[in-house]
């Protein structure tokens, strides 16, 4: 039987427009070639062979004449009908386009083919009604059913058409029943003798089924091996495509090499669980930040495999699941925590306010059931976990899925907040600490800390705080009291920019202090003020109040000569580096603390004898930032 291109009819039906839905899940992805490697490296971990592990993916590029094409004529001619249909509907850019590619195959040019080829897997196996072939050629949304599996709505082939701009694949696939071939293409509707198309058509047989013999099948597109080829035509991520795809594989799979489920092989560059640190260092520098997805991996990678802090934990719902973390005061680690089930692909990078100490951390789940349930939460990008993706055949939320979410959540805030603070026994020794911040006496009760109470009923969840909140009923002995006191190890005390070379003179931005900062006397004349020097501050996020939130700040300096009054400006910093002044409510001054005058802007007050101030402040900002204290001595 002769081979074609084949689209079905209409006939009354839904007509494909140029956002096509399956393709879209991610046609507007930042990195399309990302998207790419996750659904083609999930596919192929989902096919991995019992007992022959690990399963091997290969991405290699060539560029084809178009000619060697199958039927390239017709391909052309059907992309100038595209064209023509949406000129029809006056779809601008679906017209430039479709006609663009259908004069890339009149020139006669080269286009790049990208192959992914898999090994070590079960092929496509099935037909065009059941089975692998039938969810990646024909189905749309149906669930992978398999807690080992990475794909959940059936939508992941997508990627696939996006990164094409032909929209156009070719698939050969090997299996123990034998060998099946088919193009796949996601167009637009067309007219086609007077009949309108749909735009999801193939290339084979008749009836759009594919062809199962070798002989028919063009030579460029044979395979021998058990497993799955798959060409991606007139790839548009051909520029820089082998780093960029080392970078991808080493960014999303390191835990898959790790583990030794997977082996993957990039053009001439090879990755496995021996080598997988040395590649890394080939394509990843420990310094540098990388502030989109996927983070570098060396951080994380580091952070699993030499630890800070490992937990492990058996909830409910998800059962057994692990946490790693590790800090930096020199490296850019990210402030994320990588996300990973049992296919040890990174779903996502879950994220927190800035944190003055720097760290990356991995939420582990490799257990059969928690893995099954995090799928269940998967969106269709396979992106990120959210319990509302998980649904009952009567499209309400299943109530397992908020559990599981809430599991994962406080089991992360709990392993952060081990990380990133330490007790008050073994980080400070400021005098009165525990006072101040509200440490329970051995009787159970919690020191007085003046108007600044804790007793709020909200989780926070930043990492320059720690939880504070609960969702027990509320009764007189509910109140959470911070257990165990942890505060921040460390906090940059700012200090004014040092003077700049002669030059035009730039105007400071609205929050910057000048340097010096003058400070009018009590006749109206300017003094100047100097820093405060060898001074440490550390600070706890306290409870959110109506109009601000409470940080309850502990300054001291080791300077006991004098007792200087000090001025503090509080500046929020930024994870890009940028900082801004904020805006107090009140200050209360604790153990003895005294407070001498509050501007909107700064607070004046005394140290103790022992170099020491203890103060509650209250923001007017409710959003809980990363603070970085001024502080300067008054004349």
């Amino acid at each position: 039987m002769a081979t074609d291109y084949h689209f079905g009819k209409t006939d009354g039906g839904d007509v494909a427009g140029f956002n096509d839905p399956v393709a879209a899940n991610f046609a507007y992805e930042g990195n399309l070639t990302d998207s790419l490697i996750r659904e083609a490296i999930q596919n192929i971990i989902d096919a991995r062979l019992l007992g022959k592990s690990p399963a091997r993916a290969e991405f290699d590029l060539k560029n084809v004449p178009v000619k060697s094409l199958p039927n390239p004529e017709r391909l052309e001619q059907i992309f100038r009908k595209c064209a023509e249909y949406a000129e029809k509907r006056k779809v601008v850019p679906a017209a430039k386009h479709y006609k663009s590619q259908a004069d890339v195959l009149k020139s006669g040019a080269s286009v790049p083919l990208l192959r992914i080829a898999d090994y070590n897997t079960c092929g496509l196996t099935g037909d065009t009604n059941d089975g692998r072939w039938f969810m990646f050629m024909r189905g749309v949304g149906f669930n992978a059913g398999e807690a080992g599996a990475g794909g959940a709505f059936g939508l992941g082939k997508g990627a696939f058409f996006a990164n094409s701009l032909f929209r156009t694949i070719f698939v050969s696939s090997v299996t123990d029943d034998g060998v099946k071939f088919a193009g796949k293409l996601r167009l637009l509707s067309f007219d086609q003798d007077n009949e309108l198309m749909q735009g999801n058509g193939t290339f084979g047989l008749p009836g759009q089924f594919p062809i199962q013999n070798k002989k028919d099948i063009p030579e460029m597109f044979q395979r021998r091996d058990k497993g799955t080829d798959i060409w991606v035509v007139n790839f548009l991520g051909s520029n820089d495509w082998q780093d960029t795809i080392c970078r991808s594989v080493l960014g999303w799979f390191w835990p898959s090499i790790h583990w030794g489920i997977l082996t993957v092989k990039v053009g001439d560059k090879e990755f496995n669980a021996i080598n997988l640190r040395e590649r890394m260092s080939e394509f990843f520098s420990p310094d540098e930040k990388k502030s989109f997805k996927p983070h570098n991996p060396l951080h994380f990678f580091d952070a699993y495999t030499n630890s800070e802090k490992k937990l492990t934990e058996s909830p409910d719902v998800l059962g057994e699941f692990s946490f790693y973390g590790r800090t930096s005061d020199d490296l850019p680690y990210p402030n994320k925590t990588a996300l990973v089930r049992n296919t040890g692909m990174i779903v996502d990078f879950k994220t927190r306010s800035s944190h003055l100490t720097k760290y990356a951390a991995i939420f582990e789940c490799r257990n059969k059931k928690g893995s099954e349930i995090l799928r269940k939460m998967e969106n269709p990008a396979h992106t990120e976990w959210d319990w509302h993706n998980w649904k009952d055949e009567h499209g309400h939320h299943v109530e397992d899925g908020k559990i599981a979410y809430n599991e994962l959540e406080l089991f992360i805030v709990g392993g952060l907040g081990g990380l990133l603070y330490a007790p008050v026994s073994q980080s400070t020794s400021i005098p009165g600490l525990a006072e101040h911040i509200g440490v329970p006496t051995k009787e159970g009760s919690s020191a007085n800390i003046g108007e600044a109470k804790n007793q709020v009923k909200e989780v926070v969840e930043e990492e320059t705080g720690i939880e504070i909140g609960s969702d027990i009923e509320d009764t007189a002995s509910s109140f959470h009291t911070i257990r165990p006191i942890r505060v921040a190890r460390y906090i940059r005390v700012r200090t004014e920019n040092p003077p700049i070379p002669p030059g035009p003179p730039t105007p400071p931005r609205s929050f910057d202090v000048p340097n010096p900062l003058p400070e009018p006397d009590d006749k109206g004349k300017s003094v100047k003020s100097q820093e405060l020097e060898n001074a440490t501050a550390r600070y706890i996020v306290g409870n959110k109040m109506k109009d601000g939130r409470i940080y309850r700040v502990i300054i001291h300096t080791d300077n006991k000569k004098e007792k200087p009054v000090v001025r503090i400006r509080l500046y929020a910093r930024g994870d890009d580096g940028s900082d801004e002044l904020l805006s107090m409510s009140n200050v209360v001054g604790e153990r003895g603390t005294k407070i001498f005058k509050l501007g909107q802007e700064y607070c004046d007050f005394s140290l103790d004898d022992s170099g020491s101030a203890y103060l509650s402040v209250q923001l007017k900002e409710p959003w809980i930032v990363a603070l970085e204290p001024n502080l300067r001595i008054l004349p």
